[in-house]
């Protein structure tokens, strides 16, 4: 008779590992990032900027964007990105809104960027004069294969665990 018991620890781990692995692609989506603008002053605002990936990469780039006025959130303003090549091409626009926002104290913006480059980041708040900017260098994406890689590795080392386990515990019940 199989005693069950014995494969619940490998079982929970193996578990754990692959939700973790599908956890990075998620945590990478939205959210935080890293900070380009730290509470810049924006005539009588501060505006705070965060970019995801970092480092950038061709295809999706996510900006979360913090306004405040006296140290207090402002909300529901339009809020434009502007993100232009500096080796020449096209501008590219996108808006910035509380709709997709995982905090809707922010603005949240996603924008696909298809070339490797320079490139200028604007941010235009409605009502405001100045606008803030920050330059980036956006890189070839990395390959995608280094998850599913770390995946397989992982996968190998569990099932050579449970083999060693399995050859142990023969072994040692054949000796008794």
């Amino acid at each position: 008779m199989v005693n069950h018991r014995n494969y619940r620890l490998p079982n929970l781990i193996i578990g754990v590992l692959l939700l973790l692995l599908g956890a990075v692609s998620i945590v990478e989506a939205h959210g935080g990032g890293e900070p380009r603008l730290v509470n810049e002053p924006l005539d009588d605002y501060t505006i705070s900027v965060w970019i995801n990936p970092s480092p950038l990469t061709v295809g999706e780039v996510h900006l979360t964007v913090g306004l405040a006025f006296d140290e207090s959130v402002v909300l529901n303003r339009e809020i434009q990105v502007l993100v232009t090549p500096l080796a020449g091409g096209e501008t590219i626009v996108s808006r910035a809104t509380h709709e997709n926002a995982t905090n809707r104290f922010f603005y949240e913006s996603d924008t696909e960027i298809s070339q490797t480059g320079r490139y200028q980041f604007e941010i235009k708040v409605e009502g405001v004069d100045a606008t803030a900017s920050f330059v980036d260098d956006v890189q070839n994406a990395p390959s995608t294969s280094n998850q599913l890689t770390m995946f397989l590795a992982i996968g190998a080392v569990l099932i050579v665990a449970q083999l060693v386990r399995r050859i142990l515990k023969r072994t040692r019940g054949n000796g008794q």
